[in-house]
């Protein structure tokens, strides 16, 4: 069945679950935890996130396909990466062990943007640890 629900700040969200059978076994649901994983990757960047469960007793496990209509538009990307809200003492503490490149994409920002908000961050004394406000 088909579930609607909604996050105050990330948007609007479609779920759907559903049971996948793997006669085989063990050996094969790991092959499919893996392609789970590959296709994972790729899809959610465009706000949709497929979940696989554990393998039960009776060789069935559960699946679930969970989509972002806030990201089902042109240009889905880098920038609008489902759940890259982090905080700037997140993306601060991150900045420590890592170069820019790395950083923007960790803050789901291009490096441009990520740039012009760390001078400006820098210029209100507000590129700290401490803080708890949205990157």
């Amino acid at each position: 069945m088909l579930e609607k629900w909604s996050e105050p700040g990330i948007g609007q969200f479609l779920k759907e679950s559903f049971s996948i059978s793997c006669k085989a076994g063990e050996e094969e649901f790991q092959k499919l935890q893996k392609e789970f994983l590959q296709l994972n990757s790729h899809l959610e960047k465009q706000g949709v996130k497929l979940r696989l469960g554990s393998l039960k007793d009776d060789k069935l496990c559960s699946c679930s396909l969970e989509l972002s209509l806030k990201h089902m538009k042109r240009d889905a990307g880098k920038k609008r990466e489902y759940g890259t809200h982090k905080s700037i003492g997140a993306v601060y503490l991150y900045r420590k062990e890592h170069n820019s490149k790395d950083t923007a994409l960790y803050s789901g920002l291009p490096l441009r943007s990520y740039q012009r908000r760390v001078k400006k961050y820098k210029e209100e004394g507000r590129w700290t640890e401490e803080e708890k406000a949205f990157f």
